[in-house]
C-alpha cells in the first residue's frame, strides 16, 4: 500500500485466532469473574479477533449441505465462544461472521436443509443398506481420536472394532462384523461427541446418554438430534444481544468469499509475487468487488440491525485498489496479516531466537490507510 501512518501513540497487541472450541447450554452455569485489577501507567490494549468461517456447503441440485461441518462447529464452537464472555464481562471481544455461515445456520433452522451425514443419522440403524454403511464406517469416526474418541470407552470400542484404517479391505470385513447396535451407536456417538465438554455435562439429557454409553435406542438419536438444533437456532440471537450490549463487535466478509484485490484487477497478484503466472484475460470487476460487499452489508443488517463497522477480507486479502471501495461501502476498518505490513512498509517484521517480534513498535499498533489522500479506513 502507497501511504499508511500511525494512528494512535499506545501499543495495540492484536491477536487474530481461528476457531477452535468452546461450548452452551441453557443449564450451564454463569460464574461471573471478578478480577482485582490495579491501574498501570501503560496498560496493554488487546484485541481479540475470533475468524469464524465455514465455506458453503449446501448444493442446490441436491437441495443438501453435502458436509456437516457447520452443524458440528455449532454445537461444539460457535455458542460458547461469546457465550462464555458472560462470565467475563468486563472482557471485549470481535467475531467475524462469515455471511456464509450465516447463510447455511438459517439453512438448517428456517428452511430445513439437511446433510448428508444428519440424513444417515436419522436413518433407522435397521434400514441401513450397503452403501450406507460404508459410508458410515469411513465418515463417522472424523473427529479426533485421541481427544475426543478416547475419551469415550464405547466410541473408542467402535473405532478398534472398525480398525484404525479406511482401507476397502478393512471396511468390507467391519460391514460384516458391526450388528445393527453397533452401527446405531456409532450414529449416536459421532453426533454426540462433538458436542463441547460443558454441553456433556451440564444438559441433562446429554449427560444421562454420555452415561449410558452403548445400546442405544432411535429416540436417544432424536434427543441428540433435537439438542442440536436448539443450539444452532441460538447462536444468531447471542451475538446479536452481546453486540447490542457492547460486549462483543460483530464483523463481516464479502458476500461470497471473492479475493477483493483479485476482483478489481488481477494484475495485483505480482505486487505479492512477482514471478506468479497469470492467465491472458482482463480481470477488472470493480462493481463486483461492491456488490459482494453491498450483500454481505445487507445480510448483516438482517440479524444485527445495524451496518457492520468492521471488515475481514477474504483471506486478509488486501490491495490499494479496494480501500475506496472498502470506504465507500461504509467499513471503518478491516483486518490484514503481518506480512502485508511488512511488504506494505517495506520493513520486515524481525523475531528473535524464540520467536518474539522485536520491532513491536511496527507491528502492535493500528494503521490508517489512504488511496491518494482519499478515502481512507484503519488497517489493523
Amino acid at each position: 500500500m502507497k501511504s499508511m501512518k500511525k494512528i494512535l501513540i499506545f501499543s495495540l497487541l492484536f491477536l487474530i485466532t481461528s476457531l477452535i472450541s468452546l461450548s452452551f447450554s441453557q443449564d450451564i452455569p454463569i460464574n461471573v469473574y471478578n478480577p482485582k485489577v490495579q491501574k498501570v501507567a501503560k496498560p496493554l490494549y488487546l484485541a481479540i479477533i475470533w475468524h469464524n468461517h465455514q465455506p458453503p456447503y449446501y448444493d442446490p441440485e441436491q437441495n443438501l449441505n453435502i458436509l456437516p461441518w457447520v452443524r458440528m462447529h455449532a454445537i461444539k464452537d460457535y455458542y460458547d465462544m461469546a457465550y462464555i464472555l458472560k462470565n467475563y464481562p468486563q472482557v471485549k471481544a470481535n467475531f467475524n461472521m462469515v455471511p456464509s455461515l450465516l447463510y447455511q445456520l438459517e439453512l438448517y433452522t428456517k428452511k430445513g436443509i439437511k446433510d448428508k451425514y444428519l440424513l444417515l443419522t436419522e436413518k433407522p440403524a435397521d434400514q441401513l443398506t450397503l452403501e450406507d454403511k460404508e459410508f458410515i464406517l469411513r465418515r463417522f469416526f472424523d473427529v479426533n481420536w485421541d481427544r475426543i474418541i478416547k475419551r469415550f470407552p464405547r466410541y473408542w470400542e467402535l473405532l478398534n472394532k472398525r480398525g484404525q484404517s479406511i482401507d476397502d479391505t478393512v471396511i468390507a470385513k467391519a460391514i460384516q462384523s458391526f450388528t445393527t447396535q453397533d452401527f446405531r451407536d456409532l450414529q449416536v456417538w459421532f453426533n454426540l461427541a462433538w458436542f463441547d465438554p460443558d454441553f456433556q455435562k451440564y444438559d441433562k439429557d446429554l449427560s444421562r446418554l454420555i452415561e449410558k454409553g452403548r445400546d442405544f435406542t432411535e429416540e436417544d438419536k432424536k434427543i441428540v438430534i433435537n439438542k442440536q438444533y436448539e443450539i444452532m437456532s441460538k447462536i444468531i440471537p447471542l451475538y446479536a444481544e452481546l453486540q447490542k450490549n457492547k460486549q462483543i463487535e460483530v464483523t463481516t466478509t464479502p458476500f461470497f468469499h471473492p479475493i477483493m484485490p483479485l476482483l478489481v484487477d488481477i494484475k495485483s497478484a505480482k505486487i505479492a509475487v512477482q514471478d506468479i503466472a497469470l492467465p491472458n484475460a482482463t480481470i477488472n470487476y470493480a462493481d463486483d468487488a461492491s456488490s459482494q460487499l453491498s450483500m454481505a452489508v445487507n445480510y448483516y443488517k438482517k440479524f444485527f440491525r445495524s451496518n457492520p463497522k468492521g471488515l475481514w477480507p477474504s483471506e486478509g486479502s488486501v490491495s490499494q485498489d479496494i480501500i475506496p471501495i472498502v470506504s465507500s461501502a461504509g467499513f471503518m476498518w478491516m483486518a490484514s496479516d503481518e506480512d502485508v505490513l511488512a511488504k506494505s512498509l517495506n520493513t520486515p517484521i524481525v523475531r528473535d531466537s524464540r520467536g518474539n517480534v522485536v520491532n513491536t513498535d511496527i507491528l502492535y499498533q493500528p494503521y490508517v490507510v489512504e488511496e491518494q489522500g482519499q478515502k481512507s479506513i484503519h488497517g489493523i
